[in-house]
């Protein structure tokens, strides 16, 4: 089966880049990829899930793949990277272009904070969410993944180093490929997964100009995350139990060790399985394994929904 590529310019301004594939009458899953990735880390599983009775989308998130860049990136006190605007993005692609009523979302690593954000501001409009891989802004999980010796300087110390103004900038750039094969060997369990030619398409995405410090916007962004979720949640209590979520993650995967109580603070209807034999990046690590998963919950959520 062969992906469609295509971009549309969606009401906040951005135009999205997106894969497309499967029957547009079937149920929709947008899947929201991470950092340092494009839609591209969903490659393995596009194909299968459409052939499972799927309509996807894959797009590449504001700033990332060929997603334009946010029209506000200059601005220190709002980039357009907080999670709420990139998840308008997407809202709008599928709701106001594509037609599509309601949703799966799925999103992995920063795409899971985009996912949340999405489920949590257009919950109407969401069938349900799978959430894995990133301790998320505004929870417990967050505070202690920022806070915990084991955590901030073993497994996410990139959180604090991405804040750093203008540094990640000047110390990668021409060393995008060493920056972005370094993140994928520290987390995973699988070193050769990755081809060299699998490499140099990330690696080509992020050298393009303005990418890189996208990226970085994107975490210096988390403290604005953190209070636009508690507002939401506060205004708006938990997402309920008409929005099902799945707690997911790696099974070897240290994140996954918070998964399920941080999305029981965000929501009230939350299962938790993980994927067998994958650490951080799961699409690509076991793409068999994910589709499996992923698949069989939503069979699951769509016979209980009728």
């Amino acid at each position: 089966m062969s992906f469609k590529h295509n971009t549309a310019k969606v009401s906040t301004g951005i135009d999205v880049h997106y894969v497309e594939a499967g029957d547009p009458s079937d149920p929709c899953v947008i899947l929201i990829h991470g950092y340092p990735q494009t839609w591209y880390m969903y490659r393995h599983v596009i194909a299968d899930m459409a052939k499972a009775g799927y309509h996807i989308i894959a797009p590449d998130y504001r700033g990332a793949g060929q997603t334009s860049l946010s029209p506000t990136q200059d601005s220190k006190e709002d980039t357009g990277y907080d999670k709420f605007s990139m998840a308008a993005d997407l809202h709008a692609l599928y709701k106001e272009v594509l037609g599509v009523d309601k949703a799966f979302i799925v999103g992995i690593d920063i795409g899971s904070m985009v996912a949340t954000a999405l489920a949590l501001k257009y919950r109407e409009d969401v069938i349900g969410l799978f959430a894995s891989e990133c301790p998320q802004p505004g929870t417990k999980a967050y505070e202690i993944s920022t806070t915990s010796d084991v955590w901030k300087y073993e497994r996410v110390y990139h959180f604090f180093f991405h804040t750093a103004p203008d540094l990640p900038e000047a110390l990668t750039e021409g060393k995008e490929g060493l920056y972005i094969k370094s993140f994928y060997d520290r987390l995973t369990s699988k070193p050769d997964f990755l081809t060299p030619s699998d490499q140099a398409e990330y690696t080509s995405a992020f050298s393009a100009p303005g990418r890189m410090k996208a990226g970085f916007e994107v975490y210096r962004a988390f403290r604005r995350d953190c209070v636009d979720v508690k507002r939401e949640i506060g205004e708006k209590g938990k997402l309920s139990k008409e929005v099902p979520v799945l707690a997911s993650g790696g099974e070897k995967s240290p994140l996954s060790e918070l998964a399920h109580g941080m999305m029981q603070e965000l929501a009230e209807n939350v299962t938790f399985e993980l994927v067998p034999d994958s650490m951080h990046w799961i699409p690509e690590e076991n793409p068999e394994g994910f589709v499996e998963l992923l698949t069989r919950w939503m069979g699951r959520v769509r016979e209980e929904q009728k």
